[in-house]
């Protein structure tokens, strides 16, 4: 059992299966708030994109992630604290799912225990597509925005062409097999170019 099946039970404990409302004002006046035109939901997601961006880019621990996603072994070997990072990292993606829950329960003006349910794949899809690796040490959040783009795009087409709802998850499903397959065959391409070189540098 994973865990967050363990967390979705108890918010059907907590809720009865059925939805809590009405939600705090604060909820409704965030969903209906305005920056520049621009919804408050999408600003604060941008801003908090742009942070994550700056964390990963420009300091040490985010260095410290990229080489513990890409090769653990060679990174605790280098003096990271790989344990540490990992934990941390968790930390900040539990952060954020919770502020995720939030912006969800603004935009439905209600709590619910089936909110969100089934998007873990459509998540997986868009930061493949964004060019997240799934072997780690790769990816930014630029990259992964304009994958959440396209996959909603996609999940729009498909809504507009009438196709039924249950085909959304074999749409993502598709996407990801072939996100996937892109990245082994990037990755073993690239390895293959290393090789190749390191292969001609020593024999000069």
């Amino acid at each position: 059992m994973q865990p967050w099946t363990i967390g979705r039970g108890l918010a059907y404990i907590y809720s009865g299966g059925t939805n809590i409302a009405p939600v705090p004002s604060f909820f409704v006046e965030l969903q209906a708030a305005r920056i520049f035109g621009i919804p408050a939901v999408i600003v604060l997601t941008l801003a908090l994109a742009l942070i994550a961006q700056i964390v990963l880019s420009r300091t040490a621990f985010g260095r410290s992630v990229y080489a513990t996603g890409g090769n653990p072994l060679a990174a605790r070997l280098a003096g990271i604290n790989t344990e540490r990072v990992i934990v941390i990292a968790f930390m900040i993606s539990g952060l954020m799912s919770a502020i995720a829950g939030l912006l969800i329960t603004a935009r439905f003006e209600a709590g619910a225990a089936t909110a969100a349910q089934g998007l873990e794949l459509a998540v997986i899809a868009a930061v493949v597509i964004g060019g997240v690796s799934l072997f780690g040490g790769e990816g930014n959040m630029g990259s992964m925005l304009l994958g959440v783009l396209l996959l909603g795009l996609v999940q729009n087409a498909v809504n507009l062409l009438n196709v039924p709802p249950n085909w959304d998850s074999v749409v993502s499903g598709l996407v990801i097999a072939a996100a996937a397959a892109l990245d082994v065959y990037r990755r073993n391409y690239l390895e293959a170019g290393m090789r190749r070189k390191i292969i001609a540098s020593k024999s000069s």
